[in-house]
């Protein structure tokens, strides 16, 4: 998202001419924030055959429910 100084604008064609006019204005850089790289995370605790680790069911203790297919 363009931002100028404390000003947010819209990441759209428009947003971003906007963001280049009040920077142009105001004498400050237009900045835009990077995004991150979104991962899956890998489960620690292993399952038996035909069942899924419930959710949230900490790891001390791991809680697991039969899937059917």
């Amino acid at each position: 998202m363009p931002k100028v100084g404390s000003k947010h604008f819209a990441y759209t064609a428009k947003g971003k001419a906007k963001a280049k006019a009040a920077a142009k204005k105001t004498g400050k850089k237009v900045e835009y924030k990077a995004g991150g790289k979104v991962t899956k995370k890998k489960s620690s605790t292993k399952a038996p055959k035909g069942y899924v680790v419930a959710r949230g069911s900490g790891a001390a203790r791991p809680q697991f429910f039969k899937v059917s297919s």
